[in-house]
């Protein structure tokens, strides 16, 4: 398993810099950002709350909690995991969350965005009550909530199993704190939750073996120095070499502010006393790494007024008939409502019936577009005649299909007038 995860981390680390910070796709977690912070509709509220490392199996449970005690209120409409930021540290990822842009970059973001907006969102301290917020706020806005748990928990001296159901207890707290908002909110009003986080974690116990080099700080599985250099471009710090243990992230390939080391192994950085010692140990669910439990973060939504699923579509593509051929699936999400592509039907007059599985995300408001392999292309007549049924799933397990026309032409007149005597061979 542990070589499973290290795998994982170096395919991550190395694709992060050109694949996965600051892209565009749904799986990016600053993609799901972006969205939340487009201005909502005039009659609508909406709640985002990114709470401390709330790991995937945390987020699921809170979302389950959240669903049972708004009474009717809230509907699933989205629960999906996706990439985030390293290192997974606070520090290094809450603010750059929060404005959907690289660390290096959130200032700017910040400024650019109060500038352009007529109605900010309005930011709501972990300690403050959501319910109080939500009675002044405006529908319209955006509310961003950044409680501290449940990682304050899991960060608290104890045995695992104590840490645990403390953990459980602070995302009941959570799951309250979120209904007594949505209770304030007038019926009349719709409103929407946001919930995801700046983090996972480990989900066990990690040794204290790892070294941090001189001038920097341990801090879970990441060591970084308490402020950059002035420097720019910043050069390697001296001992900052990549090893079987860890490795360096680079701040211009990784857009942060200075290098950070993350570590490779379950290992975890010594703690740098103030006298300059270090102190090992073992750590409790810690973070900083790029392991998946540390990198798979969730991005959850909840409506109060669920939209209509509503895909259209068309499988076109030209092949000569009675051959194989590539047909291409094009898909169209017009609802505000997300779904997964499960599996596409075609059927072909005197054809056996061919079913093809997927397992692929359409956002709402997006496209979709996939290559069906059809074992016998239609003729002329077959093609008029051909039936195409899509078939999607929503989050709340619903499964809705859609019969999407298709525009499939045979090649053979053409084929047969450059070569007449092609079918011979």
């Amino acid at each position: 398993m542990q070589l499973l995860a290290k795998g994982f981390s170096d395919w991550f680390l190395a694709a992060y810099p050109d694949h996965l910070v600051g892209t565009t796709a749904s799986h990016q977690q600053q993609y799901w950002a972006k969205r939340a912070l487009k201005m909502p509709a005039s009659d609508e509220l909406v709640l985002w709350i990114i709470a401390d490392g709330l790991g995937w199996n945390d987020a699921l449970t809170l979302q389950q909690l959240v669903v049972n005690r708004a009474a009717g209120r809230l509907s699933l409409a989205a629960a999906i995991p996706c990439f985030g930021l390293v290192p997974t540290i606070t520090s290094h990822t809450k603010r750059a969350v929060r404005w959907a842009v690289p660390l290096h970059h959130t200032a700017a973001a910040r400024a650019n965005y109060f500038a352009q907006q007529p109605t900010p969102p309005a930011d709501v301290r972990g300690i403050d009550n959501l319910a109080e917020a939500v009675q002044t706020a405006q529908a319209g806005q955006v509310l961003v909530w950044q409680p501290p748990e449940p990682d304050s928990i899991y960060h608290h001296p104890g045995s695992a199993q104590t840490i645990r159901n403390q953990a459980e207890g602070s995302l009941n707290g959570l799951a309250i704190s979120i209904c007594e908002a949505v209770a304030a909110v007038p019926v009349t009003t719709a409103v929407r939750v946001l919930i995801t986080t700046d983090h996972g974690r480990l989900l066990g116990e990690s040794p204290r073996t790892l070294e941090p080099i001189p001038g920097f700080t341990g801090h879970g599985r990441a060591a970084f120095r308490a402020k950059a250099p002035a420097t720019v471009p910043i050069p390697r710090p001296e001992g900052a070499v990549d090893s079987e243990s860890v490795r360096w992230l680079d701040p211009d390939r990784y857009r942060l502010p200075d290098w950070v080391a993350v570590a490779r192994t379950d290992a975890s950085f010594k703690i740098v006393n103030n006298n300059g010692g270090m102190r090992g140990g073992t750590d409790l669910f810690p973070h900083g790494g790029a392991w998946p439990e540390e990198v798979v973060v969730p991005w959850i939504e909840l409506h109060s007024q669920l939209a209509k699923l509503i895909v259209g579509g068309i499988l076109t593509g030209e092949a000569r008939s009675n051959r194989t051929g590539t047909a291409t699936l094009r898909l169209v999400n017009s609802s505000p409502r997300l779904a997964r592509l499960r599996r596409v039907e075609v059927i072909i007059p005197r054809v056996e019936p061919l079913e093809v599985v997927f397992d692929d995300l359409l956002p709402d408001s997006a496209e979709l577009v996939r290559a069906i392999e059809l074992p016998r292309w239609p003729d002329a007549a077959q093609a008029e005649k051909t039936q195409v049924t899509i078939t999607l799933e929503t989050p709340d397990g619903e499964q809705h299909s859609f019969v999407v026309p298709a525009d499939l032409r045979n090649t053979d007149l053409r084929q047969n007038a450059a070569n007449p005597l092609d079918d011979l061979f």
